[in-house]
């Protein structure tokens, strides 16, 4: 069952990915907001999630990780300027499609502590011991981690929310930065809909997990994983200029 479910949501990172994406800020919301119309169109309930994300791909802990986030893994305002992530929720299970783009957006990734010189360059390149995964679909309480230190080689670490000190505005600077996630998920969909159409005939059927698949269901999805597993024709990348981090 286990693996009939792998293979279940394999084919819809497949067809959420199969469109290739570029914004100047990163995929996140791209891919957050196609993977809402897919996941809806399947008869879950999505919920667009705003915070901070580190993943850590070689052995130092600061120059070898990508972190969409602040210091404390939270999102957060540093040097004036907002770090942050954007991923889905479905059911307590923290569902993120853009994990495929982050090794080819290293040139993106910001000062979260020492990683980048007062101009933004990166000091030396990300060492990828360890490959971001495609997507991820695990429960939230698993990759909680801890506030403020590195995760594991190969783990990424979520926080929903920002962490935000009084003296750079509390709950007010949150507001607006609430504001400005809501804006960027309703950016991000109307960028992505041309798309939905091509996405939505490679996903698969819906299907009821709360049971045990018949050996049909069994079969069509063993089908699907190997449909998952092909290497698909790259589609045109779409250049945005919306922030998306």
């Amino acid at each position: 069952m286990e693996a009939d479910i792998k293979a279940w949501r394999d084919q819809i990172a497949a067809a959420v990915r199969s469109v290739s994406f570029w914004a100047d800020g990163g995929t996140c919301a791209l891919r957050m907001a196609m993977g809402h119309l897919a996941l809806t169109h399947l008869g879950l309930k999505p919920r667009p999630v705003i915070g901070g994300m580190v993943f850590r791909a070689g052995p130092d802990e600061m120059m070898d990780t990508v972190p969409f986030c602040g210091g404390s893994n939270y999102a957060e305002i540093v040097n004036g300027r907002p770090l942050f992530h954007m991923w889905l929720d479905v059911d307590g299970d923290i569902v993120d499609f853009s994990c495929g783009d982050w090794e080819a957006q290293e040139s993106l990734i910001g000062d979260a502590g020492g990683t980048t010189t007062p101009d933004g360059q990166p000091l030396r390149p990300i060492q990828w011991d360890a490959k971001p995964p495609r997507y991820i679909w695990r429960p939230a309480r698993t990759l909680a981690g801890e506030m403020g230190k590195p995760p594991p080689i190969g783990t990424a670490w979520y926080r929903a929310g920002f962490r935000i000190p009084v003296s750079q505005g509390g709950a007010h600077k949150e507001a607006e930065l609430n504001a400005m996630f809501q804006r960027s998920n309703r950016g991000a969909l109307e960028t992505v809909k041309p798309f939905w159409p091509q996405v939505r005939d490679l996903l698969p059927d819906p299907i009821p997990l709360s049971r045990q698949p018949t050996r049909a269901e069994a079969r069509r999805l063993r089908q699907m994983e190997k449909i998952a597993t092909r290497q698909r024709p790259k589609q045109p990348a779409i250049d945005t200029a919306e922030p998306t981090a």
